[in-house]
């Protein structure tokens, strides 16, 4: 095969029309939300809720006219995604369900796990028979201490049973998680569909090529893409791109500036023509999740777009550069910033904080009304009347 060799602006065009966030929208209404969950393989899930959580702002940078009701009708009515651990706690396909079936059997090897199991989930599944769901509010079993702080045994019973597949999330209620089996919500034939790769090295190198598919372009290094995919030592990381390219899943691509190549998904080829050509795209302001998959190993995306973002949400407040949550702002084919929101949602109100440009980027009236245009848009998709801001 020839090689491919890309200009940096091409690797950057390429990154961003897989992504569907340059150009025409690629994913449109509630069926985008699904397309784009299976051709990224999973959104990363984050309960905090400071503009909108993480998932919702992954969907609405790329889904045109993108609403929250929609990824939770996909989740919890029409069944089409679930949520477990991917890249950490993740939301995917439903279609996925067997190819984690090494996850849930690791988790049920954790000690506090297995504990909880033995002791407390017989008595959940007699009691689940007599109702359609269950959350950890309704049980009074006590105090133990869990991952992360004491908790109720009715919760780490409970977060036990879907780590392992027992049960699954039936819906949310806000904040509170309510469970039911997984036999009740899962077709048989993905109940009962046996492990895809049952051998490790082949498993692995499937969760890599996942994670290549997500970021677009990555590389065969340590990185935070790859960080929730257990058991990948340096060693089976290198097993797994030899698979890969041997089996002509991925292919190598040497991009201006970089000492490594990088690799994409065999399938994103015609992306590579597009990104090549001399094409003008409009010049459209989009806000980024803090957690979005492409921005996933934060190196490669310092180097390829020349755009340092740390997420500062557990920065002490001394230490901070920016602020706690702030979203990245892409302006056509670059990042020029960040943006701090607010959404007060009883006053239906999208408060601007503050604006941090990069010190190359010079306010405008063209960067005015596309900022306008943009913070309008989240307004609307962040069910909101009026954006308030001295910024702009």
């Amino acid at each position: 095969m020839e090689k491919i060799i890309m200009t940096k602006v091409a690797a950057r065009r390429f990154m961003l029309l897989k992504q569907g966030l340059l150009g025409e929208r690629r994913f449109t209404g509630k069926a985008g939300v699904l397309d784009y969950v299976r051709e990224a393989s999973c959104i990363q899930f984050d309960p905090v809720d400071v503009c909108g959580m993480n998932a919702d702002l992954v969907l609405q940078s790329r889904v045109d006219g993108y609403r929250k009701p929609w990824l939770q009708e996909l989740l919890y009515e029409d069944r089409k995604l679930f949520d477990h651990f991917d890249k950490m706690m993740s939301i995917m396909a439903i279609e996925d369900w067997p190819y984690f079936a090494r996850t849930r059997q690791n988790l049920r090897q954790w000690t506090r796990v297995a504990d909880a199991l033995m002791n407390r989930s017989p008595a959940i599944m007699e009691l689940l028979e007599s109702t359609d769901y269950i959350n950890s509010k309704v049980l009074d079993l006590g105090k133990m201490d869990w991952y992360w702080s004491e908790t109720s045994v009715a919760r780490a019973t409970l977060e036990a049973m879907f780590f392992v597949g027992e049960l699954m999330i039936h819906h949310k209620d806000r904040t509170i998680r309510h469970y039911a089996p997984a036999k009740r919500l899962l077709p048989p034939e993905l109940l009962m569909a046996p492990d895809p790769y049952p051998e490790e090295a082949d498993h692995l190198a499937w969760r890599v090529w996942r994670r290549i598919g997500a970021v677009g372009l990555l590389w065969n290094r340590r990185s935070d893409a790859f960080l929730g995919t257990e058991g990948l030592s340096a060693a089976n990381r290198e097993a797994a791109f030899h698979t890969l390219i041997a089996t002509d899943r991925i292919i190598a691509v040497e991009v201006e500036g970089f000492d490594e190549p990088l690799y994409l998904h065999k399938e994103d080829q015609p992306f590579i023509q597009a990104a090549m050509a001399d094409h003008p795209y409009p010049l459209k302001a989009t806000l980024l999740a803090p957690l979005d998959g492409m921005l996933w190993d934060r190196k490669l995306i310092a180097k390829m777009f020349d755009f340092d973002y740390t997420w500062e949400i557990y920065t002490p407040p001394a230490k901070l550069k920016f602020a706690h949550y702030t979203l990245p702002i892409l302006l056509g084919e670059r990042f020029i910033g960040r943006v701090e929101l607010r959404t007060l949602k009883r006053e239906k109100v999208l408060e601007v904080r503050h604006i941090w440009l990069e010190d190359d980027v010079k306010p405008t009236a063209v960067l005015g009304k596309a900022l306008e245009r943009c913070f309008r848009k989240f307004a609307d998709f962040s069910e909101c009347d009026t954006v308030h801001s001295d910024e702009i």
